[in-house]
């Protein structure tokens, strides 16, 4: 490897370590309603993201990062990672129309290009929510690979489970989740105006 190469990828991967940094400090822009927690973010890459409708995200975009809340309803029904997808994403599915209309009505967040969300489950269930699916960039994704596991943990809190997260072969390799603005409202029509109760993430009721 040249010695630009490697001033190169030793750069990105400074520039990934800040943005890993800067996100400590995501609780004081999130927001939830329901099970759905919404963070605006700016998109931070050196390198440019295409997406399948021909989006493209420049550093400095905005883009909504989504969570889940972390304390969920147990899971008690089925222990296959399929089953957990779809578990996740029955307590999903009612929240997306809601934040669809929040894109669509809210100033505030009318101006967003993108939203994003990193995870395990990401795949089938995802991609019926109108998401693509995308590999997460370089040794980000043992990050996300450890907070995925222990949030599985948290909504089956059992030794089967335990014991699930801790081999590695056990738990499919995280990804992420894009859409753009325009395909997200696409898929989600607007069926009424009404917007969803904004919670600040600290919130706690």
């Amino acid at each position: 490897m040249s010695l630009t190469k490697l001033y190169q990828r030793l750069w990105l991967e400074w520039v990934v370590a800040l943005d890993f940094i800067r996100s400590f400090f995501e609780p004081v822009m999130a927001y939830h309603f329901g099970y759905l927690v919404i963070v605006k973010r700016r998109y931070r890459r050196p390198w440019p993201t295409r997406l399948q409708d021909g989006t493209v995200l420049k550093r400095g975009d905005k883009i909504v990062k989504l969570h889940m809340k972390l304390f969920l309803p147990r899971l008690r029904s089925g222990t296959s990672e399929l089953s957990h997808s779809r578990y996740l994403f029955s307590l999903l599915k009612p929240e997306l129309p809601k934040l669809a209309n929040l894109l669509r009505y809210d100033p505030a967040w009318r101006d967003f290009v993108a939203l994003t969300g990193q995870s395990h489950i990401v795949g089938r269930f995802t991609e019926q929510a109108g998401f693509e699916t995308q590999a997460i960039p370089d040794w980000w994704r043992l990050v996300v690979d450890i907070m995925g596991r222990g949030a599985m943990l948290l909504s089956d809190p059992s030794w089967r489970c335990l014991v699930k997260i801790v081999q590695p072969s056990k738990v499919r390799p995280p990804q992420e989740c894009w859409a753009s603005r325009d395909t997200f409202l696409k898929h989600y029509p607007s069926t009424s105006e009404e917007l969803p109760t904004l919670h600040h993430l600290f919130y706690l009721k």
